[in-house]
């Protein structure tokens, strides 16, 4: 592979068309943006999700109604500020912890030192279904 003439580096490396996949057909990709508590998450039926800490039971569902946005591939909705009428289900899947976080304090001269250690909890869940209203 030689140098390209115009630019004097090499041309960029393309994929053989045979490695591009499509992982849902075209229309069929129902994708939605919730609001939960504060927090903008952009969601697709099928995902795994880790959201704040919820005190509910493994198994129960969950149901998101402040729904911003919802689309596929060929329509978009767009809420002022919410879809009317839309909603996003989730099942809980279980509880997770977050990183492990090293808290350090020091005053210099004085002889202190303080180290604490934190990990957040977080909720697991699965997006079960998606509905535009």
């Amino acid at each position: 592979m030689g140098l390209a003439p115009e630019t004097g580096r090499r041309p960029a490396r393309r994929r053989p068309a045979s490695s591009l996949h499509l992982q849902k057909p075209l229309g069929t990709a129902m994708y939605a943006i919730v609001d939960d508590r504060g927090t903008q998450i952009k969601v697709e039926e099928g995902q795994e999700l880790v959201i704040d800490y919820l005190d509910a039971a493994v198994g129960s569902e969950l149901a998101f109604d402040r729904v911003l946005l919802v689309g596929n591939d060929q329509a978009t909705q767009i809420g002022t500020p919410a879809v009317p009428g839309a909603k996003v289900t989730a099942e809980v899947v279980g509880v997770v912890q977050g990183p492990k976080l090293v808290v350090q304090k020091a005053r210099r001269r004085k002889n202190m030192r303080r180290k604490n250690g934190h990990r957040q909890i977080f909720s697991k869940v699965r997006v079960k279904a998606i509905s535009a209203g």
